[in-house]
Order: structure tokens, then sequence, then C-alpha cells
């Protein structure tokens, strides 16, 4: 009986333990109808789902509150947006946050700072930062002595008055962070426009693109080596707009052929940069094979295709990317996801997916079994 006791009480504690699915929506049905209510409530591992429409005011902003938890939108950044109203910072991983503290599928707009990370190291997936600025450094994401990943996200149109006008590890951090697959277009500061590092980071950095931002030279930045300190961007396998001529490799300086190229519109005062917004800008890449239309819903065929098609690490695994993917991920945001744009072999796309034929170039050859032996016994996750 006593044994028959002790199984019941684990089996209860172990339904207890199970993670919960919070939601939150600020006009209908919810567990909560704002963020951090929802977050204050979840223990780690639970998720909170946050349902369409925009999320502003003073209200709106919230800190993961040292949680291993993952915040997510429910339908993708297009439809839930966090608006600073030029004011506020939307989110902040302050309490020694980890990777498994996950905010993932949100558009975070219109923000002096779209994101703080204080002493903390969380995953940052599948966002879109735009219009976020009037900060000093990092307007879209603003690092102190952390180590976050960052990856598939589109930074476009953010702002610095001096660096970082998208990220920004500060200048006395020690960093180990990662940028994997993004896109950043069209940003702006007086130096290191896309990605600035600080003194004592090392930060990797592949499968990204970057281009149109401004000022062209400087869209990357990496201060030079001072005493003991030693920053290290590191970057590999990247489109970029100039020669990046520190550590890394694989990186080619090439127009990415957007699907739709943005531009900054002044607002009516030339002469105050800092009120300008970018208009447009639609950063899948082109394909002959096929790119995703996100306004038609529906595959459209360009009659060009991007360098970035195929360009990634040729050892990451290609994900959601749609056949034919040519057994290789795409660089920037959508590389490997299901949106990627599909690879052109220089002829009619396959109607059939063949056994063997790894890369979907309509025929089983030497270069199905080079993908093959490449990723041999490869592994994925620690």
């Amino acid at each position: 009986m006593k044994t028959a006791a002790v199984i019941l009480a684990a089996g209860l504690a172990a339904v207890a333990a199970q993670a919960r699915v919070i939601t939150v929506d600020n006009d209908g049905p919810a567990d909560f109808n704002n963020i951090q209510a929802a977050i204050d409530d979840a223990n780690d591992e639970d998720e909170v789902v946050v349902a369409d429409g925009v999320y502003a005011g003073e209200n709106d902003w919230f800190s993961f509150r040292g949680k291993a938890i993952t915040v997510r939108s429910a339908n993708g950044p297009a439809k839930c947006i966090l608006d600073g109203g030029r004011r506020n910072t939307r989110v902040v991983f302050s309490e020694f946050e980890g990777r498994d503290s996950v905010l993932e599928g949100f558009a975070i707009v219109k923000s002096v700072r779209a994101v703080v990370c204080g002493v903390s190291s969380p995953t940052i997936r599948g966002c879109i930062f735009t219009e976020n600025g009037l900060a000093t450094v990092g307007s879209a994401v603003f690092i102190v002595s952390g180590s976050p990943r960052i990856e598939h996200c589109l930074f476009m149109g953010n702002t610095a008055v001096e660096y970082g006008g998208a990220i920004m590890w500060d200048y006395t951090s020690y960093a180990r962070g990662e940028i994997v697959n993004c896109t950043f277009y069209g940003n702006r500061a007086y130096m290191g426009a896309a990605v600035t590092l600080g003194r004592q980071g090392r930060v990797y950095m592949s499968n990204c693109i970057v281009w149109g931002n401004e000022p062209a030279g400087g869209s990357l930045y990496q201060p030079a080596d001072y005493g003991p300190y030693k920053p290290r961007l590191i970057v590999t396998n990247c489109l970029l707009q100039s020669e990046w001529t520190k550590e890394g490799h694989g990186n080619v300086v090439a127009d990415p052929c957007f699907a739709l190229p943005g531009y900054w519109d002044q607002n009516g005062t030339p002469d105050h940069a800092f009120d300008d917004f970018l208009v447009g800008g639609d950063c899948h890449l082109k394909s002959q094979a096929g790119r995703w239309d996100a306004g038609v819903g529906a595959w459209v065929y360009d009659d060009v295709t991007s360098v970035g098609i195929d360009f990634g690490d040729p050892l990451a695994p290609v994900g959601l990317e749609s056949f034919p993917n040519g057994g290789r991920i795409n660089a920037g945001a959508y590389g490997g996801t299901a949106e990627a744009g599909r690879s052109w072999f220089g002829g009619p796309v396959c109607e059939t997916i063949m056994a063997g034929d790894i890369n979907g170039d309509c025929k089983v050859d030497f270069r199905d079994f080079w993908f093959v032996a490449l990723n041999w016994l490869r592994q994925e996750g620690p």
C-alpha cells in the first residue's frame, strides 16, 4: 500500500510539472490581456502564446524575470506587433536568462530600444526589428555582458546616433554571442550600422546578409585591440556590402537581389535624419525557381536568382526550406525557413522528388553524394 501511494504521488507530481501554454490577447478571450502578467504567472518550460494584434503603450513592455520560458506570437511577426511609440524599450532580459529563454516571432517597431539584454544570454528567433531608434547605441538589440543567440531575424530601418544601428554589444562587455541567418538592411549609425562589437567580445556571425546600410563601409564594426582587450567579430558565409578584412571566411561582396528594395523617406525634414523612416522593403531573395510572395500567398518566379541562395554554411541544416533547396541553406533571415527562395539549376523545376536527388536538380549524381558525405554521422544539438 505504501509503495502504491508513493507511485501515485510521483505520478501526480509529474502531471503538475507539465509545461503549460498560457495565452495572451489584449482585445479578446485569453488567460491574460497583457504579456507581463502571463510571464509573471509562468514557470520554467511554460510557453506564452500571444494573439495577433498591436501591443503598445506603457503597460506593454515586458521582462522575462529570469524564467526559462518561450514567449512567442501565435502567427508570426507580420501579425503580432510590439509598438514602442517612440518612447520605450519593449523587451528586457536582465536576470541571468539563458538560451532556454526564447523570444520568437514578433515585429518590434518604433522603440527607443527594442530589446535589452543585461548579463543575459537568451535566444531571439524569427523577429522583425524596424524603425527603432533615437538611442545613442544599439537601437534594435543592446547587449551588456551577455551572449545571446540571434537567429532568423530581420533588422531593417533602425537608427542609432553613434554605434550599432541594429545590434550593439556594449563596449566593455565580455560576450560569446551568435548571429545566425539574419538580414540587416537599411540601418543607420555613425559607425557599425548593422553590428557593433564591444572591446572584449567574441561574436560569431554566419549565413547573414548585410546590405544597404549607412554608411556602407562601416556597417560592421570591431574596435582595434587595446591592451588586454581583443574583440573578435568572426564573419563566415555572409553576403556583405563591403569587404570584411578581419576574421572569417566564405564571405562575398554582392547584391543579394532582394525582392523589393526599400527607400528612406525624409519625412519632410531633410536636415533632421532621425525622423526619417524606411518605406517598403521585401528581403526575400529573388529566384528563377520560385520566391515566396507573402502579399499574394504564393510562389512567384523572377528573371534572376540571388547569389544568397545555397550560399550558407554547407554544414548547416537546410531546415524547412522547400524542394528544390540545393541541399544547402540560404543566406539571410529566410534561410532555413519555409519562405526560403528555391534553388535554380538552369532549367525547369523538378515536378517529382527522386530518391537520392538530395539537391533537387532532377538527377542523381556525384553532387548528391557530396552532400551525403558532408553530413555523414552529423548530430544536431548537444
